[in-house]
């Protein structure tokens, strides 16, 4: 007590209270003191406000009777300053986890060693219908936990509050709880442990992760119907890596190919797969630079060492950051429609050679336009093959006025009747104005 006062006790002994004490500490103690003068004992907590401090005591007081006439009381005083202090910070630690349990938008439940929820936040409540008077004191398993769960997570959990271990702790899991209405969510939960004395409690935090799920479903359900696509595809297609090098083939690409596998094509280096190196590196240095390519003619190597003509569209698959992921392509085998072209355009010489060796003129019209017309037929009008095919080039105005009614009306009796040929004769005006008699066959 000097120590407290940091007075001796010749410096006490003697004096009023008041000129101890504050006054509010003053007045604590004289009504403490009708109790005692009864008889009964008192003790209480105060604030002690000294020279240069302030302290918190506990003050126990016992009468001092004499033939039941109240003489005095003793009085002891405990410091108890530093528990308070460590009350206080307590006390603020628990209003921060409750701040943090109540503003979390995941659930957070405690759970003490009889499987009874401690601790239900507003996120448990909105994610599963129960509100927190609701939920406190019960069996969590039987309030959340599906059928399916129950026994294993009885077992898991008696084995917990038993030697503080689990094969759950410290990790997350995607499982399923009911809801208040039965209905069965997905979850994510974590669970970790925390003893309190000598037994073990535990903490939980659950998310929903119903809208994830749908989202990732939907992601699958695309990507299914993207690798089918791919798979049944009858044109190949490929992915490639930053060098050129194919990180997937699908099965059409593999047929085109003559593989057995697609394996056996990402085993394949690039002089295997390719006959023009040169050109593959330009197909690369233009998806570097402009990232996309369409209509890429190239040649490929199939397995037996043939060559193919190829035509590919290829473009580059990037990420959410806007970095390189791939390059995605399709490709079609053209070798035979090259040929038909070959051999088409060979036909088509051979027929040009021959029409422009005929001494008449010849021009063939579809579908109001000129397809073709030979040497002689620009040498009748004295006209150049540029003409011809200019937008303002029509035939009628090479006729001469006095023929253009009949012409007209041969040519429409000639739909009309169906008839395969006619023949006729008007006078023809050249480019040059000169006059010249034809006979037409149509």
């Amino acid at each position: 007590m000097l120590e407290m006062l940091a007075s001796s006790k010749e410096e006490l002994i003697g004096k009023h209270i008041s000129e101890i004490f504050s006054s509010d500490f003053e007045k604590k103690i004289i009504e403490e003191s009708a109790r005692l003068r009864g008889g009964g004992k008192s003790r209480f907590e105060a604030a002690l406000d000294l020279r240069e401090m302030e302290i918190q005591v506990m003050v126990s007081a016992t009468p001092l009777m004499e033939e039941n006439l109240y003489k005095g009381c003793l009085k002891v005083f405990v410091d108890i300053t530093e528990r308070k202090e460590w009350e206080e910070k307590i006390k603020q630690s628990e209003e921060r986890f409750r701040t943090i349990t109540q503003t979390a938008t995941d659930a957070i439940l405690g759970i003490n060693e009889k499987g009874k929820i401690t601790v239900w936040n507003e996120a448990a409540h909105r994610i599963f219908g129960y509100s927190q008077e609701e939920a406190i004191g019960k069996d969590i398993h039987a309030l959340i936990v599906p059928g399916k769960y129950k026994d294993v997570a009885y077992k898991g959990m008696k084995k917990f509050f038993r030697i503080g271990k689990g094969n759950i702790l410290s990790k997350t899991l995607e499982l399923s709880a009911l809801k208040k209405d039965g209905t069965e969510i997905p979850i994510e939960l974590a669970i970790s442990k925390v003893k309190s004395g000598n037994t073990w409690n535990a903490t939980g935090i659950i998310r929903d992760i119903s809208d994830r799920k749908k989202y990732e479903n939907r992601l699958k359900d695309k990507e299914k119907r993207f690798n089918d696509l791919i798979k049944f595809a009858t044109i190949g297609y490929y992915r490639l890596d930053e060098n050129g090098e194919i990180l997937i083939a699908n099965p059409a690409l593999v047929n085109i190919l003559g593989y057995n596998s697609s394996e056996d094509i990402l085993t394949q280096k690039t002089e295997d797969l390719f006959a023009d190196l040169t050109k593959r590196k330009r197909l690369l240095h233009i998806l570097k630079n402009e990232e996309k390519v369409y209509g890429f003619e190239d040649k490929w190597k199939r397995q037996d060492n043939s060559v193919i003509d190829t035509r590919e569209s290829v473009w580059t698959i990037k990420d959410i950051n806007n970095n390189f992921v791939y390059y995605e392509g399709v490709l079609e085998d053209i070798t035979e429609q090259n040929q038909l072209m070959e051999i088409l355009q060979e036909s088509e010489s051979k027929y040009r050679t021959l029409l422009d060796r005929l001494n008449e003129a010849v021009y063939l019209i579809a579908d109001n336009k000129f397809e073709l017309v030979n040497n002689k037929f620009l040498e009748l009008l004295e006209i150049d093959y540029e003409d011809v095919f200019s937008e303002d080039f029509k035939l009628m105005d090479f006729v001469a006025p006095k023929d253009r009614k009949l012409i007209s009306e041969r040519q429409k009796e000639l739909i009309r009747q169906n008839k395969k040929s006619d023949n006729y004769e008007f006078t023809l005006v050249t480019k040059n104005g000169k006059e010249k008699e034809v006979e037409v066959s149509v």
